[in-house]
């Protein structure tokens, strides 16, 4: 998957197949002391719109983002950025793919387009407007 109809923009929607309720607890505890790298790390790609993470239910996790480029580098990039925080969360996936995933990158694209669910529709209100495109602008308007 790449840009949809054009837009710089790429939706992503990657669902971990959790073991068991209580992996999930452990997982509802876990994460969100790691949000904080994982907002560093979106600064240093520089690709990312947004993030975050959705419980669905006792055993299902989304991660949901948008970003700009191709879904290979999209995955690279976090791969060298944030490999531990998905290390801690394949701890507790039904068959995730080899970690860590820094050392396993083609194994975790492979495993991330198997689980990625592409969307019926996408919308952005400015498609043709890359993160840095759109922190430029920002910038601009507070001079």
């Amino acid at each position: 998957m790449g840009t949809v109809d054009g837009n710089v923009q790429s939706p992503f929607f990657l669902i971990f197949p959790v073991k068991s309720a209580s992996d999930m607890q452990t997982l509802a505890l876990t994460l969100p002391p790691l949000i904080p790298k994982l907002f560093d790390a979106a600064d240093i790609i520089g690709t990312l719109h947004f993030a975050r993470f959705v419980v669905l239910g006792e055993t299902t996790l989304a991660f949901v983002s948008e970003y700009d480029g191709e879904l290979r580098d999209y995955v690279m990039d976090f791969t060298k950025h944030l490999g531990p925080i998905f290390d801690t969360i394949f701890a507790h996936v039904v068959d995730p793919p080899p970690t860590p995933v820094a050392k396993n990158a083609e194994a975790l694209l492979e495993w991330v387009k198997a689980h990625n669910i592409e969307p019926l529709a996408f919308y952005s209100a400015y498609p043709n407007l890359s993160v840095g495109d759109i922190k430029t602008l920002a910038m601009a308007e507070h001079r």
